[in-house]
């Protein structure tokens, strides 16, 4: 009996707009509220918001690779699509097995680094579907990375780089390598003018729609 993926990609949507929408409850309050609660929600802690939305984004995107991966490896099929072929010659019969298989002994799975994905599709799947989209805009995916890596890390090398994405990205560093700045930045090629918060949640709940159709 053929098993129908879940709406994993419209659920990852719905959480990159929950996200989006904290950031922008905090600039509204910053334009429609009274002097006083304006002072309070300085620049710096609006950033914040920022910092926060994009991190609880990202950890959605996390979450949505494991579950849609962990469900192909059961044989799910999104919407019009074959069961991919997996080089391990059989599918699991419960998610639970599917888990068991994948993690083997360890604990936990790294999902934030899109050749990791990459290297753990090609083991259990031949051409996988994560393999082939995360394949397609693998040094995005790692910027994107980044940014998470420099709020979630202090040390010198997540600054460092966060500093080099965003060079990428926008062709410049900012202040004290602040991510929220960033964040809070239009995306210069989007028209009209689209804050990166919301242009990253776009970029990555396409690919989840190609993900998990």
């Amino acid at each position: 009996m053929r098993r129908t993926m879940p709406p994993l990609a419209l659920q990852f949507r719905a959480a990159c707009d929950a996200a989006c929408e904290l950031a922008t409850a905090g600039e509204r309050v910053r334009v429609l509220a009274d002097p006083a609660a304006r002072r309070e929600l300085t620049l710096p802690r609006l950033e914040y918001l920022y910092e926060i939305a994009f991190l609880r984004m990202f950890v959605a995107w996390e979450l949505f690779l494991e579950e849609s991966f962990l469900r192909y490896m059961c044989g799910y099929t999104g919407f019009n699509q074959a069961p991919q072929q997996s080089v391990l010659g059989n599918y699991s019969r419960t998610l639970t097995d599917a888990r068991s298989a994948l993690y083997g002994t360890q604990q936990y799975l790294l999902w934030h680094s899109p050749a990791k994905v990459i290297a753990r599709s090609q083991k259990i799947f031949k051409n996988g579907v994560h393999e082939t989209v995360i394949s397609s805009t693998q040094a995005r995916i790692g910027h994107f990375s980044c940014i998470r890596h420099r709020i979630a890390h202090g040390q010198l090398d997540a600054q460092k780089k966060f500093d080099a994405a965003t060079m990428t990205l926008v062709g410049r560093r900012y202040p004290a390598s602040r991510v929220g700045r960033f964040l809070r930045d239009a995306d210069p090629g989007l028209t009209p003018p689209t804050r990166w918060l919301s242009s990253i949640a776009d970029e990555l709940a396409n690919l989840a729609l190609q993900v998990a159709p």
